[in-house]
């Protein structure tokens, strides 16, 4: 995947008073894509509660989950409504995200905190079990596309979670295509990059899939903006609508 030239000159860089989700989400969008690089990286999932925070007074109230699937949702369901059901959540991202499961965890506690309900959207579990879920990319991407879609034509607005390899055209057309050319839903895709567990800004670098857009990392370095929290557009057929920078700082131990 190749991107234009960047020139930070155009970059939105975040200052007091003002919220960068307003600038990048209409008052007609449906649903909020974030592209998360990996899934063991904490502060992307700080940055979806941010998010649910600037959001929901604009109505966004579904948080949709590619770490679950879809028919985990009545689960998740009722956990946003009563907390019951947090063990069998629990241990799920413990038995396929054992690496930081407590991440998801905090996240989906600050959501029922917020009122936000929650749901799965990946495809179903018995794939998770029998271990298909990899070769089956494209067809997953179709499928979280089609769960987001129901949540929508429930009247909910939707903030989704995947890896940015789900929610851009890295290895075929992305949930985001799917939520625009099949279910015609106004649709917003953000990419996440930066804001890594790491200590050292090269080790940024090993942490980031091409994707995630290590060419605004660099980009951010060489600017003197790898310390702020800024978007760009997109701006290539394949990339997201925005990418979102969080700085590259280290970030505060999760204990």
């Amino acid at each position: 995947m190749t991107y234009p030239k960047l020139d930070l000159a155009e970059a939105i860089v975040e200052a007091p008073g003002k919220n960068l989700y307003r600038l990048m989400v209409r008052p007609s969008t449906r649903v909020l894509v974030m592209g998360e690089n990996y899934h063991t990286h904490r502060a992307h999932k700080l940055e979806v509660v941010q998010a649910l925070q600037k959001l929901r007074f604009a109505g966004f109230d579904c948080l949709a989950l590619e770490v679950f699937p879809s028919d985990m949702t009545p689960i998740l369901q009722s956990y946003s409504r009563s907390g019951e059901g947090a063990e069998l959540i629990y241990a799920h991202l413990h038995q396929y995200f054992p690496q930081n499961p407590d991440y998801y965890i905090a996240l989906l506690q600050s959501s029922r905190e917020m009122g936000v309900e929650l749901v799965g959207i990946d495809m179903e579990y018995r794939r998770f079990i029998q271990g298909q879920l990899e070769d089956e990319h494209v067809e997953r991407n179709r499928h979280m596309s089609e769960a987001i879609a129901v949540q929508v034509a429930q009247g909910k607005r939707v903030v989704a979670l995947m890896a940015v390899a789900h929610s851009t055209a890295f290895l075929g057309k992305s949930v985001t295509d799917y939520l625009k050319e099949q279910h015609s839903i106004l649709t917003v895709s953000v990419t996440l990059t930066g804001g890594m567990d790491c200590f050292e800004q090269q080790s940024c670098f090993a942490q980031t899939t091409r994707a995630s857009r290590p060419d605004v990392l660099r980009a951010a370095q060489s600017s003197q903006l790898w310390k702020k929290r800024f978007f760009v557009k997109g701006k290539s057929v394949n990339s997201a609508d925005f990418v979102l920078h969080l700085p590259q700082v280290p970030m505060a131990s999760a204990q």
